[in-house]
């Protein structure tokens, strides 16, 4: 089955208020069993330590999947899935709570269709940025899907 992947949105607080900030569902919704993508950003002077939360209106179960330090201000970005979720319906949230209330913070989510839903990850390779570095490798593994 090909993987179809569709954009629920971006929102942002770019002045810093506030403990969470949501991203309301466009009126579309997001239909049940699909695997939920998010990625954020968090503007933080003092540097990634617990990280955000997710959570959404149809009690779906967030995972985080990586973090890393964005830039030389401790500024960090941060990404999570949910698996096989419950539908969305538009006007539901999916909200995240930051890690230092006040921060800045920005939110993306997509829904992927046609992916493995017990298992959506390709858990034999890993590739995680280090440092400043824009150019992650594979350290370990070997794909088990092409492209």
């Amino acid at each position: 089955m090909a993987i179809s992947v569709t954009s629920i949105g971006t929102v942002a607080d770019t002045v810093g208020t506030g403990a969470t900030l949501a991203l309301a569902v466009p009126g579309g919704g997001v239909p049940a069993g699909v695997l939920i993508f998010v990625g954020i950003g968090e503007g933080n002077n003092s540097g990634f330590s617990t990280g955000c939360s997710v959570t959404d209106d149809a009690g779906n179960v967030y995972t985080a999947i990586d973090h890393a330090v964005c830039n030389n201000t401790s500024d960090f970005g941060q990404t999570f899935y949910a698996k096989n979720v419950s539908a969305l319906t538009g006007g539901q949230n999916i909200t995240v709570t930051k890690q230092t209330s006040g921060d800045r913070l920005w939110i993306s989510a997509i829904y992927a269709t046609g992916v493995d839903p017990s298992a959506p990850l390709d858990t034999a390779v890993t590739a995680n940025a280090v440092g400043f570095s824009t150019t992650p490798s594979v350290t370990s593994g070997t794909p088990t899907q092409g492209g």
